[in-house]
């Protein structure tokens, strides 16, 4: 009788900590998640260069605006 009490005992401790760490595991997936959606929802930024003449704001490298005094020919 008291070797299925121990037995009883024994088994309600072990689903308890297993459950406990289920939670943990689930816990770090649920943030490593994050972590990935975030790194991929990072907008990417490039500084904006400002044409002189005709004020047109470009990301890097600027093009040609197609106006004939434009600076940055084709």
């Amino acid at each position: 009788m008291i070797l299925k009490l121990i037995l009883l005992v024994l088994g309600i401790y072990l689903v308890w900590k297993g459950f406990g760490l289920y939670k943990k595991m689930e816990a770090a997936r649920q943030e490593m998640l994050k972590r990935q959606a975030a790194e991929r929802n990072t907008p990417v930024t490039a500084d904006a260069v400002e044409c002189r003449l005709c004020g047109t704001y470009f990301a890097t490298k600027p093009a040609a605006c197609g106006r004939a005094d434009c600076p940055y020919k084709a």
